[in-house]
């Protein structure tokens, strides 16, 4: 139901706020004009005797503060201080003489036109069309689940929430969605997607920030986890007080009070005791509304406002799909073994469920307890559960810190790869477009071959598109379940060679893809990039050195051109320790054009070493750092970093580590940072009562190999803390002493 009212009663939108103040008189510039022009441009005013002209103001609103620019940008600079962006026609964009104009009649000291308010109904229990709105738009309210993770201590909140799916009268659509903050339904605000009629979407979320997802619907663009040290932020709008500055505006054409449109929304400051979800920053969307001028020359505005009808909370639970104790293609042998840290000062425990591939029941079940402060290592984690031989998920629900591996048992050594955890909080959303670069073998006994592993993360079945070089194929998979497609490449009846894999779904899902070496049965995980736009991106840990027992380390990379047009890509490799190129090369990639490089140092003329690898140009790019053996390799991937993204200073990451008494027959860990910022980091690495620095130069990649041994622990497994003063990203390689395989260990956040 919609209820309209007028203008004057609107929070923050009354005359009185600017009339009297005389900060807001010099917001307003004088105008003397014609009664005539504005019957024609203002759609007339109540004529009064003896007048032949009006004079009238051109005001601004007051607003919010604008942080224009990727969070490593954000320094409390605003380059607006008047909550105000416009459509320039291709882009939403603002500087500092941006803002929302409205006409002030001076003869009544108010608005030369009030705004007629449309009050939408914000009900949980009145759902549907919404009726009683202004002509050319259709409003629909429904009731959506969400699951939003819990700020600390592990676990979510499950909400049913309304959300309000608005089409415009262009062809256009707004979705707005509330949230919650784990404080009950009383509490909450909304996520706010507007399409711009090219093809993308403009997010304003959470805090909010101000996102940009380009290619996507509003309803893709909200399938998407928001990152915020990934390319599509735009700024952060962080004003909530006081409240005639807590408010935002996104103006089309003038915006609604000079004959266009305006997105207006406000916000609130939450106390920061009462938000228990996880959230991008202290205010929140608490009010949307949409105003504009109709064809009678009238300023119409409907309101939004978010509602809550459930929430509850539930423990943290991690899926781990791609576990097993089974024999495998070309006579492997594969096991999965876990690793479980309690950080905290109490015990925790853990339920591990083992749940078969292709079905929804657990079959075994287990409880464990990790002491405070300790590290739990089930060794062979179907022997734990007593489960006899498979392949399947695993979902922990508990508060431990929770890492899986998956291995190839030899003799004596072991080939491995992580297993990334799946949850909705990482989803891939439905009818995103997710690349993997997949290899069909001619010859399985000598060439790689790749599996795709899928997770659907919806509660009723979806179906999987899979594309390839002009092939493409369907999979349905029933909700909750996971599954694996072994060798997808002959799956999808591809020529022998390398490919691109496209997977698209019609609900939220996650997967990965894993390559595994003919010779020597090693596993890599491959894990999926969407195809947006990017600049730079570096892979801290490519190498061509002998290392450590015996071990010759040598890097690959795959590069992919997504787009419709040829692109130069530039490859650079920096060496360790350094900010300097040591070499260079520039490839041009064809339109759609995948190219595999099996030796980047010897591509790229460089001496040996190990160092970072920098990739310049809009190309996709996946990195293996590998052992080369005598007739077999045994590699791990290197993880992406973005320039703009990485752990803020002060942040605690966890990653467990193996500190071995014998080197020749105990696992170790090396620890790979890499320093986002241009000035000296220093990082901290604690182990119970040990503690050290490293220091990493600007822009550098280095490496603490052994950690374990370098920060004076005893010989065994253990978890280890890292914090820089400055922005970093790593992660940990851990490496079987008989092989040399090196498994890539990503750290969790505390």
């Amino acid at each position: 139901m919609a209820m309209a009212s007028t203008g004057a009663g609107l929070p923050g939108r009354r005359v009185g706020t600017l009339v009297g103040s005389l900060a807001a008189v010099r917001r307003c510039m004088v105008v003397l004009t014609s009664m005539v022009f504005l019957l024609v441009v203002l759609a007339a005013l109540p004529p009064m005797a003896g007048s032949g002209t009006t004079p009238i103001q051109i005001c601004s609103e007051p607003g919010g503060d604008i942080d224009t620019g990727p969070k490593s940008q954000w320094n409390g600079q605003f380059e607006n201080s008047n909550g105000a962006v416009f459509w320039n026609g291709s882009m939403w964009v603002t500087d500092a003489t941006t803002a929302h104009k409205y006409f002030r009649d001076l003869r009544t000291g108010q608005r030369l036109k009030e705004h007629v308010i449309t009050d939408v109904d914000s009900s949980t229990t009145l759902l549907g069309q919404v009726p009683g709105l202004p002509a050319g738009y259709t409003v629909t309210k429904r009731l959506y689940a969400s699951i939003q993770p819990a700020a600390a201590g592990g676990g979510s909140y499950v909400y049913q929430a309304v959300e309000y799916e608005i089409d415009q009268p262009d062809g256009t659509s707004v979705l707005l969605r509330s949230r919650g903050t784990g404080t009950g339904t009383g509490q909450a605000h909304l996520d706010a997607y507007v399409e711009d009629g090219l093809g993308n979407t403009t997010g304003m979320l959470g805090d909010p920030v101000w996102f940009h997802f380009a290619g996507m619907t509003a309803a893709q663009a909200a399938a998407q986890t928001p990152d915020l040290g990934g390319p599509n932020v735009r700024g952060s709008l962080p004003t909530c007080t006081p409240a005639e500055r807590a408010r935002y505006f996104m103006d089309i054409n003038g915006g609604s009070d000079m004959g266009g449109v305006t997105y207006h929304f406000t916000t609130t400051c939450f106390t920061p005791a009462t938000v228990r979800t996880s959230s991008l920053g202290s205010s929140f969307i608490t009010s949307f509304s949409i105003a504009f001028t109709d064809g009678s020359g009238q300023i119409r505005e409907m309101v939004f406002k978010p509602a809550l009808a459930s929430e509850s909370w539930q423990p943290s639970a991690r899926l781990f799909p791609g576990v097993a104790s089974t024999a495998g293609s070309g006579g492997t042998k594969w096991r999965s073994e876990a690793v479980l840290v309690n950080p905290s000062t109490a015990a925790q425990t853990a339920t591990l469920e083992l749940i078969p591939r292709d079905a929804a029941a657990v079959v075994k079940s287990a409880t464990r307890t990790v002491p405070a402060g300790q590290l739990l290592r089930i060794a062979d984690l179907y022997a734990d559960l007593g489960a006899t031989t498979g392949a399947g998920m695993l979902r922990v629900t508990g508060d431990p810190m929770t890492w899986m591996r998956t291995f190839n048992q030899g003799s004596p050594g072991t080939f491995g790869q992580d297993v990334p955890p799946a949850s909705l909080g990482d989803a891939f959303g439905a009818a995103t477009d997710v690349l993997y670069p997949i290899t069909t073998p001619a010859n399985q006994a000598t060439e790689y071959r790749s599996n795709l592993l899928l997770v659907n993360l919806e509660t009723t079945p979806i179906t999987f598109t899979l594309s390839a070089g002009g092939t493409s194929t369907t999979k349905t998979v029933p909700g909750g379940t996971y599954t694996q497609v072994d060798k997808v490449g002959t799956f999808l009846q591809l020529p022998a060679g390398l490919a691109v894999l496209d997977v698209r779904a019609t609900g939220r899902w996650a997967g990965t893809v894993s390559t595994v070496d003919p010779g020597s049965g090693d596993p890599t995980t491959v894990r999926g990039l969407l195809g947006t736009p990017r600049s730079v991106v570096l892979f801290p840990g490519v190498a061509s050195v002998a290392g450590a027992q015996g071990t010759q380390w040598h890097s690959e990379a795959v590069l992919y051109n997504a787009g419709t047009a040829a692109k130069t890509v530039l490859l650079e490799i920096l060496p360790k320790d350094g900010s300097s190129v040591a070499a260079s090369t520039s490839l041009q990639l064809a339109a759609k054009e995948v190219r595999r490089i099996a030796d980047l140092y010897a591509e790229l003329h460089a001496a040996s070493g190990s160092g970072l690898l920098r990739v310049t140009g809009d190309a996709l790019a996946w990195v293996r750092t590998y052992n080369q053996g005598a007739a077999m390799t045994f590699g791990q991937d290197v993880p992406p970093v973005l320039p703009a993204g990485g752990v803020e200073a002060g942040e605690e990451v966890l990653f467990p580590i193996s500190k071995p008494g014998d080197s020749k027959k105990e696992f170790r860990s090396n620890l790979i940072l890499y320093n986002h910022g241009t000035a000296k980091l220093t990082c901290t690495v604690t182990s119970g009562t040990k503690s050290k620095t490293t220091d990493v130069p600007a822009g550098a990649y280095a490496q603490v190999n052994d950690v374990g041994t370098w920060l004076g622990l005893p010989a065994g497994w253990t978890g280890i803390t890292v914090k820089g003063n400055g922005r970093w990203s790593g992660t940990v390689s851990t490496i079987d002493p008989y092989t040399g395989d090196p498994t890539t260990v990503i750290g969790i956040s505390r």
